[in-house]
């Protein structure tokens, strides 16, 4: 069986026995998750950008805490005065460029999580689903609230949600957040979270490809017609994009390369 996706960069399958249907637990081999081998190949051209502004962020954060008098102006030269000082002093009140990313991923994770409460709950009563939507779409979170507003106005029939998938001739694996019916076409679709005005990246289409031919090689019978990338924002508004005609079959390219610099034959 195949792991959820984690912070593991593989995913970890126990082969079974065909003619007994028992999995043998010695028996295992891993691939690696197409955003790992994405990341492995392509720069990621926000994340320059995306440091500087959480930077910035924590450094108007410790004024502000001067402003307020939580933090005395001769205790901030004397900390910041000293690098190894000022490193613990940010570590200790999670001011650092990765806390925010440790933040950001837990509301991704959340988001997440209840799309694919929503998608079961649609693949088995598309009414039920629709009334989960109406329920949670004026609650506190701008990214719920986006994800319930897309649902509400697309009216998504949904068939997958969170499915791992894998491909033997390309040697990966991923988890697939939605696979939905529209007009006949099965769309995969990927989630993003991510603040109000951002731009939409070239790695995130690389990955709905990769998903894509991953999702067909597993179903043939209902292959995967269309991509998009659903993006939901901070403010609560949405954005999906379709996967743009020319990134077809992008992420066998992605991948090719990966295999030539780690060594591998093609």
């Amino acid at each position: 069986m195949p792991r959820i996706a984690a912070s593991n960069p593989n995913y970890s399958f126990v082969l079974r026995n065909d003619n007994t249907g028992r999995y043998l637990s010695k028996c295992t081999i891993e691939l690696p998750s197409v955003t790992t081998v994405i990341k492995r190949v392509l720069a990621k051209t926000a994340l320059v950008p995306w440091t500087y502004r959480q930077t910035l962020d924590a450094f108007v954060g410790v004024i502000g805490m001067v402003e307020d008098g939580s933090l005395a102006i001769e205790d901030l030269i004397d900390t910041f005065s000293d690098v190894d000082m000022a490193a613990e002093w940010m570590k200790e009140n999670a001011l650092r460029p990765e806390d925010f990313a440790n933040d950001a991923a837990k509301r991704g994770r959340g988001t997440h999580d209840f799309l694919e409460r929503l998608a079961k709950i649609g693949i088995e009563d598309d009414e039920a689903a629709e009334a989960y939507a109406k329920k949670h779409v004026d609650g506190d979170d701008p990214f719920v609230h986006g994800v319930c507003q897309w649902w509400l106005d697309r009216n998504p029939s949904a068939v997958a949600a969170e499915e791992v998938v894998w491909s033997t001739r390309l040697g990966v694996a991923g988890s697939i957040d939605l696979v939905w019916i529209d007009r006949n076409l099965a769309v995969i679709t990927d989630l993003k979270t991510r603040k109000a005005g951002s731009s939409t990246y070239d790695t995130d289409f690389v990955q709905v490809d990769g998903y894509m031919s991953l999702w067909n090689e597993r179903h043939p019978e209902k292959q995967g017609n269309v991509g998009s990338v659903l993006y939901v924002c901070d403010d609560g508004t949405y954005s999906e994009t379709d996967v743009p005609a020319n990134f077809a079959r992008s992420f066998d390219k992605v991948k090719e390369l990966h295999d030539m610099l780690r060594g591998k034959e093609v």
